[in-house]
């Protein structure tokens, strides 16, 4: 005598790309980020064992800082199209936030994962992604870094980030001497951190109760006099220098007093990130 039986349930969808998913998977989500989060999220795209197709965002915002996190997320059987964990508008500056996501087959928050997806840095313009794609434009950027001013007797330093190369185009800062009778004479070096790459002293020497404006560029004319009712003054600097992560580029002034103030300091780079 025949006897019923049910037939296994099966998917009838089976996308060309597309990674199966068991009811036994679990998404787990790894971030470590330097500083605080707004708007980090992490978007799914999936389709279910019916066939339909499915949109999951979730938060990641709020994790402790300068400690290893871990998010654990439910999934549905069928097909993982993609996993995209953004920071869109949310200001993450490079190298301060990273995120891996990979699959494992227990909710413990300790548990390895059996196959790693995607993991990386995500800032306001790099995404981490299953299918992994190289998320961003690689031509460098041309921005500007204006600071007030820096603390009395102190010189202009600007470190290069991490994961990070500059290109200086412009230095711009206002030297304001005290009372204090000395003769100034202001340099712009470059330096790895350790060692002086590149330095040369500007021409005209600053003395005490003045405020002079140097301007320095990569087409900058070599002016031995400053000039203008705010003694602005111009010097070059050597075109098409990369700086690579952890090198300073900056002033260094000899007899530099302790009441002495830059201020109006401004820096533009080409930035490129890796």
């Amino acid at each position: 005598m025949p006897v019923d039986f049910e037939l296994p349930p099966r998917l009838v969808a089976a996308p060309d790309l597309g990674l199966y998913i068991t009811k036994d998977d679990i998404l787990r989500v790894v971030i470590y980020t330097t500083i605080a989060t707004t708007n980090l999220v992490i978007v799914l795209r999936y389709i279910d064992r019916d066939g339909g197709s499915h949109y999951h965002t979730e938060s990641l915002d709020g994790v402790p800082i300068n400690t290893l996190s871990t998010r654990i997320i439910p999934l549905t059987e069928g097909f993982l199209i993609s996993a995209v964990v953004s920071n869109t508008g949310g200001g993450l500056p490079d190298g301060a936030c990273w995120v891996s996501v990979g699959l494992q087959l227990s909710r413990q928050t300790g548990t390895p994962p059996h196959q790693m997806l995607s993991q990386g840095y995500v800032s306001d313009f790099q995404s981490v992604m299953y299918p992994t794609v190289w998320s961003r434009s690689i031509v460098p950027r041309s921005y500007s870094q204006p600071v007030a001013a820096v603390a009395a007797g102190t010189e202009i330093s600007y470190t290069v980030p991490a994961r990070t190369m500059w290109t200086p185009l412009l230095l711009r800062g206002t030297l304001v001497t005290s009372a204090t009778v000395a003769t100034r004479k202001v340099s712009l070096r470059m330096t790895d951190g350790v060692n002086v790459l590149w330095q040369d002293y500007v021409t005209p020497t600053q003395a005490a109760s003045l405020s002079y404006v140097y301007n320095f560029s990569t087409g900058a004319n070599f002016e031995a006099a400053v000039s203008g009712a705010t003694n602005n003054l111009a010097w070059g600097l050597p075109p098409g220098v990369p700086l690579q992560p952890g090198w300073v580029v900056g002033t260094l002034t000899d007899a530099l007093q302790a009441t002495d103030q830059w201020t109006s300091v401004a820096l533009v780079v080409t930035e490129q990130t890796y």
